[in-house]
């Protein structure tokens, strides 16, 4: 993430349900983002022009390939 978005900082997130699993979100925030720096679930208080860059999906599939194995992805 630090590699492909370079944040401004990184929020990590672990959540669960009744399901048993493990449930986590990895969020790079920027300062332009809606809600920064506040959590990203609050109600947004800015809009934002920010794209994901070219490729951007392949590469991060590629990646956690290469280190988690195929079904990473």
């Amino acid at each position: 993430m630090r590699d492909e978005f370079a944040p401004r900082k990184i929020n990590l997130a672990s959540l669960g349900t009744a399901a048993p699993h493990l449930h986590v979100h990895i969020v790079p925030r920027f300062e332009d983002d809606p809600t920064f720096p506040d959590p990203v679930w609050n109600a947004p208080v800015r809009t934002t022009t920010r794209t994901l860059p070219d490729g951007v999906r392949d590469r991060l599939r590629r990646r956690l390939a290469d280190q988690f194995g195929e079904g990473a992805s």
